[in-house]
């Protein structure tokens, strides 16, 4: 009976520490994802003000061009009208 107690015991003590250092290293493990998604969400954010930049620098690009071809449409049609007014 006392080797059956002390076989009971010493399994006991074995799956405790054994549950023990799961759960340590399951602790570290969230520790680790928990920074890598901090790392991941400070990433996201540069990201997207980077991209809200380039957005508007785009937007005054595409600005600036369409005002440069109504000008040249105007002056096509200066052109047309001065044509017309020689023929």
């Amino acid at each position: 009976m006392n080797k059956r107690k002390t076989g009971f015991l010493v399994g006991t003590i074995a799956l405790t520490s054994l549950a023990m250092i799961k759960w340590i290293s399951l602790n570290q493990r969230l520790k680790d994802l928990e920074e890598a998604k901090e790392s991941l969400s400070a990433s996201q954010t540069n990201l997207h003000l980077m991209q809200e930049r380039q957005n508007r620098r785009t937007e005054g690009d595409i600005a600036r061009i369409q005002e440069e071809i109504g000008a040249v449409y105007e002056h096509m049609e200066e052109l047309s009208k001065e044509r017309e007014e020689r023929i």
